[in-house]
């Protein structure tokens, strides 16, 4: 049960005091028949909750705090409001753009590579022209026939036609620069086993009747010697000679620095003349180029120097 203060005016007077009695009791126990009963005095010193000496009590109608100790039974005001977004969101109304364009076309051309290839710094092998080269072989041969010197041939030359000094050779030939050189007595034969033929020749401008002639040295240390032109083309040598009863050496050199010579031996007995080829391959290094043909007897007996040709390779 709620307790209840109550408060008497100044006005009233019991038993010579003022102030404000409290009741502990209910409002059927204190009041009946809308009577006082009885007076209960309050020792306690009471608490004026008023805010002034109004007879009445009078009505808060302030905004002040609630400083009393009872419980405030009220509960806040709800916030019923609220604030109605009464927009919309705004509408897209636009279309996604139709692209009518084209792809572009590539006009451009590809780019020209401008470089260069990279530049081998290294340093080649220096051309020193041709190499001068001379190979050379010998054999026992013919024994019998005639030899055209015009055929397939581009020089020639002939040793003892009609004397032991008469040299016949191609008219207009560039290989053979001179009948060359003897050593020793020289001495003319015509009775040889294999003859010649020519039809351009200088100064015996043909030679139909087969002949029989050349030239021959019949004592030790006594030989010839001639040279040829080796063209950097390269070119066939061929030199007819022959040997009876003697030991002959056949030397080959060349101008040209670093070519070796080729040297070789033959001999004969019992009297037979014997005929040997000759057959070498000569290039120079330069068109001044040469090589030296040297037929040297070294015991008794025969040798002899017929005829040579220049022949292409």
């Amino acid at each position: 049960m709620r307790r209840a203060w109550w408060c008497v005016v100044p006005s009233l007077v019991l038993s010579g005091l003022t102030g404000c009695l409290g009741t502990s009791g209910t409002a059927d126990e204190n009041f009946e028949d809308g009577g006082l009963d009885e007076v209960a005095v309050d020792s306690s010193s009471g608490v004026d909750t008023g805010a002034s000496t109004d007879s009445a009590l009078p009505t808060d109608t302030g905004t002040g705090s609630d400083t009393g100790t009872l419980g405030d039974t009220g509960s806040a005001p709800a916030d019923t409001g609220a604030i109605a977004d009464t927009g919309t969101t705004p509408t897209d109304t636009g279309i996604t753009p139709i692209d009518t364009g084209t792809t572009p076309i590539d006009t451009g051309t590809t780019p020209t590579d401008t470089g260069t290839t990279p530049t081998d710094t290294g340093t080649p092998p220096t051309d020193t022209g041709p190499v001068a080269e001379l190979s050379c072989s010998l054999v026992s041969g013919p024994t019998v026939g005639n030899i055209d010197l015009d055929a397939g041939t581009l020089d020639w030359a002939h040793w003892g036609r009609a004397t032991k000094d008469s040299w016949d050779h191609k008219s207009g030939g560039t290989f053979f620069a001179s009948k060359g050189s003897t050593k020793g007595g020289v001495g003319q034969f015509g009775a040889y086993p294999i003859s010649w033929t020519w039809s351009s020749g200088t100064p015996t401008a043909t030679q139909t009747i087969p002949s029989l002639t050349g030239i021959y040295v019949n004592k030790k240390d006594e030989g010839f010697s001639f040279d040829v032109t080796a063209r950097p083309a390269g070119q066939t040598l061929v030199v007819w000679l022959s040997r009876a009863d003697a030991t002959t050496s056949v030397k080959v050199t060349s101008s040209d620095t670093g070519v070796a010579a080729y040297a070789t031996t033959i001999s004969g007995s019992g009297g037979a003349i014997i005929p040997a080829t000759l057959t070498c391959k000569v290039r120079g290094a330069t068109s001044a180029s040469k090589v030296t043909v040297e037929i040297l007897q070294t015991t008794g007996g025969y040798t002899s120097l017929l005829s040579a040709v220049v022949k292409s390779l």
